[in-house]
């Protein structure tokens, strides 16, 4: 199995890139007690989410493998001190007014009642998306310049 480079794509479980005598070790990395500890933020995010906490309750939804999640919810409390975090799988089972995600199969588990942002990246997905309100790149998403598209989803009056 190759990376399809030209096409910007790749497999989302990346440890099929890898000999099955080395998928052990690959899946290793996810069981890191302390996977988060020195992770920082990038660009704007910070500023970003503090912002629509303004307007709405925060909550970080994640699937984590159990050995890192203690280190995540750490990651959560230290940047983000106002937020919830919830670590599940069925994350449409979590009630949100919208959804930022880049999996399509996570976004199809929410009813058209949610506002669905679709993360862009190259990862091929398990499943066609059904509906979406907004699709963005990861990088542009983080950007003060997109504030106001997520506050539309949120149904923010700025006037």
């Amino acid at each position: 199995m190759t990376l399809d480079l030209l096409n910007n794509e790749c497999r989302y479980e990346w440890s099929d890139y890898f000999k099955p005598a080395y998928k052990d070790e690959i899946n290793a990395f996810w069981k890191q007690t302390n996977l988060y500890d020195d992770v920082e933020l990038f660009g704007g995010v910070k500023s970003v989410v503090a912002s629509l906490s303004k307007f709405t309750d925060i909550v970080f939804i994640s699937s984590c493998v159990d050995e890192h999640t203690k280190s995540k919810r750490d990651f959560i409390e230290r940047y983000f001190p106002y937020a919830r975090f919830v670590s599940t799988y069925d994350k449409g089972l979590i009630d949100v007014d919208v959804m930022i995600d880049d999996r399509n199969d996570v976004l199809n588990q929410f009813d058209d009642s949610v506002g669905k942002i679709k993360v862009i990246t190259p990862y091929t997905q398990e499943e066609d998306l059904r509906d979406v309100s907004y699709s963005v790149t990861k990088d542009k998403l983080w950007k003060k310049a997109r504030i106001s598209e997520i506050e539309w989803l949120l149904g923010v009056d700025n006037e």
